[in-house]
């Protein structure tokens, strides 16, 4: 994500990391205003963050912010975030169109706004297809072996799924290297559609079918919000910008396979 025009607008950047902790945003956020920044563009640790910041003591100090991603319903804030249930129900739709009927998505937790966007999206093209219910929603936890795990147990089953839609990257790497480890063929045994577009997604074959999120017009978006409101130009309402997702079709979805039947011999 790049804020190239900050540099052109006269405006140094200052880029600070939370690990997606709501306390070490709140120590960061405070740091950063104790320094008398000008503005604050955040993705947010979570959907409510940010909101508690600012009703917190000291929140009135808090310059003018710009949430990406999470929290775009945050109550006196600016946002952009994408089209999640749109991106959901293309990635959900693309897996139905090549036969498979028993998906699996894998989110990390469940709770956020973004994640219950894209599972909602992929229940509605489950459902044009007459396939409601059909859905395996799988929580397997913040870390990459915890998911791993997850993900084990679900491909080691004998009605295994065909399918996996893994709702952020980690999931992505997870689910690839799950499929790896029980020595299934992708997208032969099982087809994986990953969420976001990172560069290992590329370059490692099978390359990864994916939902592209618009970062660099998040950040565009961002920056354009923030300096209508350091220029006194915003409207007198919040302004909230959605943007559509790319389904990336690669080399990781293919036909689902029909399943082998057992069949007994009656004499």
């Amino acid at each position: 994500m790049s804020f190239s025009p900050a540099e052109r607008d006269g405006y140094d950047l200052l880029i600070v990391s939370t690990s997606e902790d709501a306390a070490n945003e709140r120590r960061r956020v405070e740091a950063l205003v104790a320094r008398r920044i000008d503005g604050l563009v955040v993705v947010p640790a979570n959907d409510d963050s940010m909101s508690a910041l600012k009703s917190g003591a000291g929140g009135s100090r808090l310059p003018p912010a710009v949430l990406i991603d999470r929290g775009a319903q945050a109550p006196g804030f600016d946002a952009v975030r994408a089209d999640c249930e749109a991106a959901g129900y293309a990635a959900a739709r693309h897996l139905v169109d090549l036969g498979h009927r028993d998906i699996a998505v894998l989110a990390h937790s469940g709770g956020l706004d973004n994640i219950e966007q894209r599972i909602a999206g992929c229940r509605r093209a489950l459902g044009e297809a007459g396939l409601e219910g059909r859905e395996r929603i799988v929580y397997g936890g913040q870390d990459l072996e915890s998911l791993l795990g997850v993900v084990e147990i679900e491909l080691d089953r004998a009605d295994r799924p065909t399918a996996i839609f893994a709702l952020t990257n980690v999931c992505a790497l997870a689910s690839i290297k799950a499929a790896r480890g029980l020595d299934l063929d992708i997208p032969g045994d099982v087809s994986i559609v990953g969420f976001d577009d990172f560069d290992w997604m590329w370059a490692l074959r099978p390359y990864l079918t994916t939902v592209a999120q618009p970062v660099d017009d998040f950040a565009s978006a961002a920056w354009r919000l923030l300096m209508r409101r350091l220029n006194g130009e915003a409207a007198s309402g919040v302004e909230r910008i959605e943007l559509p997702c790319t389904l990336k079709v690669r080399e990781s979805t293919g036909p689902a396979r029909p399943r082998l039947m057992a069949v007994a011999e009656v004499r």
